[in-house]
């Protein structure tokens, strides 16, 4: 190759690339023209018969939904046609009184569910929620009897089906939610 080679058929010489191989510019196109706009005389008169009346009766609406309702909840201040009523309100709404109040949880019963949820959001699988609750205190004990919480969660991994990794979140999790002092 001693010299530029002829260009491929329509496309003109370009010159060579900084690596001496000759370029060839491609035509360029012009961008496809733009989709034409719509002016669908159908979908106006669809607009105009929905959206205009809505505009203009605004209330009325809320005026036709209150008609239903018990006549002693409203009253018409004018024998005026309907439009132009304006409701007059002669009693207040009253939430019904609570008949049972709901009973505090206890610091135990907090505690419980704080576990489960932490159990439940590693997706920790326990057979019950009180054998897994049980298996809490049994950390706890362990712990208050001097042993570590390594120790704890290694025998838990070692006598159950959990691995290491759930273990240790499970002594974690008895921890915090049962014996804290232990963090």
């Amino acid at each position: 190759m001693t010299g530029p080679q002829e260009p491929p058929h329509n496309q003109p010489y370009a010159g060579p690339t900084p690596y001496g191989q000759p370029t060839y510019s491609q035509p360029m196109h012009a961008p496809p023209p733009a989709p034409k706009k719509h002016n669908n005389p159908v979908l106006w008169i669809i607009f105009a018969v929905i959206v205009i009346p809505i505009l203009f009766c605004g209330g009325c609406f809320a005026l036709i939904g209150n008609s239903s309702s018990s006549s002693s909840s409203h009253k018409s201040t004018t024998s005026t046609p309907a439009r132009s009523v304006t409701p007059v309100y002669t009693s207040v709404y009253t939430p019904p009184a609570l008949t049972t109040a709901k009973k505090a949880l206890t610091d135990e019963e907090v505690a419980d569910a704080a576990y489960i949820l932490a159990l439940d959001s590693e997706r920790i699988h326990y057979s019950t929620k009180a054998s897994a609750i049980k298996l809490a205190h049994t950390v706890c004990d362990a712990l208050q009897e001097g042993v570590s919480a390594f120790a704890a969660g290694t025998a838990i991994a070692a006598n159950s089906p959990y691995t290491m990794s759930e273990a240790g979140y499970i002594t974690g999790a008895a921890i915090s939610a049962y014996c804290p002092e232990f963090k």
